[in-house]
């Protein structure tokens, strides 16, 4: 292929990535996947460029729930050997499909091993999200202890930057988890102040971000537990606009899920049978 040729495919790829990222950022993850998938139907010579393509169709097939296709690109891009933000991503996109298919252990591996890198080069933002996330995985699981000594961590690592831009979407992600743990140990009002306060910083920054709904329907749980069902179902369906506009099926079947807790909390029962019903669809 002549350098000509190559440049030119190069600059295809830089406009296409950059393209999707600007989807992304609004939230817009089918129209980035699909914006991906067309340009890479053509072949392409070994970049960087390729791998960061490839990297984000990934990642957005992941959230769109094309998990077959995320679990092709990522494996894929860890077996290439790319530069290492692109490798550290991989590896914990990777951990998210796992935890997301309830596989907990290859989970924690690769959350793992996207740590490890970015513990040896000092990628600071990327060292905190591993963390985080693996104190995600460690809640889930009932490991409170390790779920807490890691968003110690976290929150050591990012004390001094949370005001930043750049930070914001990763400290909100520490304060809903930090959130849930405090909820797993009944301790209600220290989770929604944490979950507000990340909702907050959210909103505060104007960020499009999908940790909002996730925010939003945990903040419709705790309202549900206290029987203000109106004010549950105002934020559920507030994190169900969110992850529709995502493209996010997993997101929005636990929503749907959640919304048929409320209306049986709530004696609206005939309602809550066909909200189960529509997030067993969406998990088909």
């Amino acid at each position: 292929m002549s350098e000509s040729v190559t440049e030119s495919k190069n600059i295809q790829l830089e406009q296409a990535i950059r393209g999707a990222e600007e989807l992304i950022s609004s939230l817009d993850h089918p129209g980035a996947n699909q914006l991906l998938e067309e340009v890479l139907r053509t072949p392409f010579p070994a970049s960087n460029e390729l791998n960061h393509a490839r990297l984000l169709l990934g990642e957005t097939s992941l959230v769109i729930g094309r998990w077959e296709r995320a679990l092709r690109e990522l494996e894929r891009l860890v077996e290439a050997r790319p530069v290492e933000e692109v490798l550290i991503r991989s590896k914990l996109g990777l951990g998210e499909l796992f935890s997301m298919r309830g596989e907990p252990d290859q989970a924690r591996q690769h959350l793992s091993q996207a740590l490890q890198p970015a513990e040896q080069s000092g990628h600071e933002r990327w060292i905190v999200l591993a963390q985080v996330r693996l104190g995600a995985l460690a809640g889930q699981t009932g490991e409170l202890d390790t779920a807490k000594n890691l968003l110690e961590k976290a929150e050591k690592g990012c004390l001094e930057k949370r005001s930043q831009r750049e930070w914001v979407e990763i400290g909100a992600a520490m304060d809903t988890q930090w959130g849930l743990y405090h909820f797993r140990l009944s301790q209600n009002r220290a989770a929604e102040e944490k979950l507000e306060g990340a909702l907050e910083a959210l909103r505060a920054a104007q960020l499009c971000s999908l940790e909002e709904p996730t925010i939003l329907r945990y903040l419709g749980v705790m309202a549900s537990l206290k029987r203000e069902y109106k004010r549950s179902l105002q934020f559920h369906l507030e994190a169900l606009d969110l992850y529709g506009h995502a493209g996010n099926r997993y997101g929005q079947a636990k929503v749907y899920d959640s919304i048929g807790r409320t209306l049986q909390g709530a004696n609206r029962l005939d309602e809550a049978i066909f909200t189960f019903k529509k997030a067993e669809s969406l998990c088909r």
